[in-house]
C-alpha cells in the first residue's frame, strides 16, 4: 500500500478551495487503496468564523483519512520558521514511513515537503495553485518558492500559462500539468428538487457566483463587483454570493445603494453541503474574474451540470469552449454579462446542452479516474 503525506495550509473543517482540492486528492488516493495522512495548520480554523467556537482535535480520522493539525505559532518574527521545523518533525513521525510527501503551494508548503524529502529520502513533489505564481511579491515569499522549486518534484495545478511562468522562474522545463480533483458529492434529488429546498423563488432565475471577495493591483479579482452592476439590467434574476472578504461591505452598500435586496442573497460562509446545493440548483455559475488559476469553483460546476458564464482567463479559457461549453463574457464589462444571462434565460435548451457537453469534459479532465490515472503516470506509482 503506498502511503502519501499531503502538507496545506487549509483542510477539513475549512472548506476553502485548496481544503476541497486536498480533500478531493485524498479521496481518490484513499479510494483506491491508498493510506493517506494529511498534516495542516490551525491557523485556518481559528480565523474561521464557521469553526472559532469549535474544539478540534489536533489528530482524527475521517473517511479513512488521518488528519494531523499543528498548531501554528502566534508570535514572533521567527513563527514560519518554527512552522516548518514542527511540520517535517510531524512527517518524520508518520507512520508508516511515506512513498510521497506532497506540498500543496509554492510557498512555506513546498519548502516543507522539499526539505522533508532530501532529510528522510522520500519522494516529495509540490503543485502550484495559482496565486503563488503570479501574486508572490516579497523578498521571503520567492525565497521560500525558490527552495521549493528547487527540492521536488514540480507539478501545475493551474493552468498552461502558470506553467509557462514556474517553467521561467524555475528554470526546470520538468514540470508537468495535473488538474487539482473536487471531492465528488453526486445528489440523488433532481435539481428542482434541491431548489425548493434551498428556497429558491420558481419565477425568479438563480445565478450563483463564489470565492474570496478580495482585490489585487489588477482589481477585484473575481469580477463580482461588474456582475452586481450587471444585474441592475436584470430584474427576472437573483444573485447568489458565496464568499467573504474585505470586499464584502462595499457590495451590500452597492446592492442598498440601487435597492436591489431583495434579489440579493450574501452566503457568507456556507458548509460544504449546502454550497453544493446551492451550486447544483443554480440556473447559471457566473465567475467574471479578472485573473485566475485553475478555479474549483468552476469545476464544481461542471460536475453538476449547472450553466456556466465565465471571462477567457486562467484556467477558465484552457478548459471552456464558447458556447460548445459555456458562454465568455468581456472583462470588466457588466453589459457583456447581461447579455450572456439574457441568452441562457431565453435559450434553455442550449444552456443544457453545454453544460452536458461541460461535464463531459469533467469527466475526461478531472474524475477520479482521470486525475488517478494522470498521477499514476506522472509518478509511475503502481497500487
Amino acid at each position: 500500500m503506498k502511503h502519501i503525506v499531503f502538507i496545506v495550509y487549509d483542510f477539513y473543517p475549512v472548506s476553502s478551495g485548496i481544503a476541497n482540492a486536498v480533500m478531493g486528492y485524498s479521496k481518490v488516493f484513499v479510494n483506491n487503496g491508498y493510506s493517506v495522512t494529511v498534516i495542516s495548520s490551525m491557523l485556518s480554523i481559528l480565523t474561521n468564523t464557521m469553526v472559532t467556537e469549535k474544539k478540534v482535535p489536533l489528530n482524527e480520522e475521517k473517511d479513512n483519512i488521518h488528519i494531523v493539525r499543528i498548531p501554528y505559532p502566534k508570535f514572533g518574527i521567527c513563527k514560519e520558521f518554527f512552522y516548518i521545523v514542527r511540520a517535517i518533525k510531524q512527517i518524520q513521525k508518520v507512520c508508516p514511513k511515506p512513498d510521497l510527501v506532497f506540498g500543496m503551494g509554492l510557498v512555506t508548503y513546498a519548502a516543507i515537503s522539499g526539505i522533508a524529502g532530501k532529510l528522510f529520502k522520500i519522494r516529495s513533489m509540490t503543485a502550484s495553485c495559482g496565486s503563488d505564481v503570479d501574486q508572490c511579491f516579497s523578498i521571503h515569499d520567492r525565497l521560500i518558492r525558490w527552495i521549493g522549486l528547487k527540492l521536488n518534484t514540480i507539478v501545475c495545478a493551474a493552468n498552461s500559462s502558470h506553467k509557462e511562468k514556474m517553467v521561467k522562474i524555475s528554470k526546470r522545463k520538468d514540470i508537468s500539468h495535473i488538474p487539482m480533483p473536487i471531492p465528488e458529492e453526486p445528489f440523488a434529488e433532481s435539481k428542482e428538487e434541491i431548489k425548493e429546498r434551498v428556497g429558491f423563488e420558481k419565477h425568479l432565475f438563480h445565478i450563483i457566483t463564489a470565492g474570496r471577495l478580495v482585490e489585487s493591483r489588477h482589481g477585484h479579482i473575481k469580477g463580482i463587483n461588474y456582475l452586481l452592476e450587471s444585474l441592475l439590467y436584470l430584474p427576472q434574476c437573483k444573485l447568489h454570493i458565496i464568499g467573504h472578504g474585505p470586499l464584502l461591505s462595499e457590495y451590500k452598500n452597492f446592492v442598498n445603494k440601487n435597492n436591489i435586496l431583495s434579489r440579493v442573497d450574501f452566503k457568507e460562509f456556507l458548509p460544504r453541503r449546502q454550497y453544493v446545493e446551492y451550486l447544483y440548483a443554480g440556473d447559471a455559475f457566473i465567475l467574471p474574474s479578472l485573473h485566475e488559476g485553475l478555479p474549483l469553483c468552476m469545476i464544481e460546476a461542471m460536475y453538476y451540470k449547472t450553466p456556466l458564464i465565465v471571462t477567457p482567463v486562467g484556467g477558465m479559457k484552457d478548459y471552456i469552449i464558447n458556447r460548445k461549453t459555456g458562454l465568455f463574457v468581456e472583462e470588466r464589462n457588466p453589459q457583456s454579462i447581461k447579455k450572456a444571462v439574457q441568452e441562457l434565460i431565453g435559450h434553455k435548451e442550449e444552456g443544457r446542452k453545454m453544460a452536458d457537453n461541460a461535464y463531459d469534459t469533467y469527466q475526461t479532465c478531472f474524475s477520479e479516474q482521470a486525475i488517478l490515472d494522470r498521477f499514476n503516470e506522472f509518478l509511475s506509482f503502481e497500487n
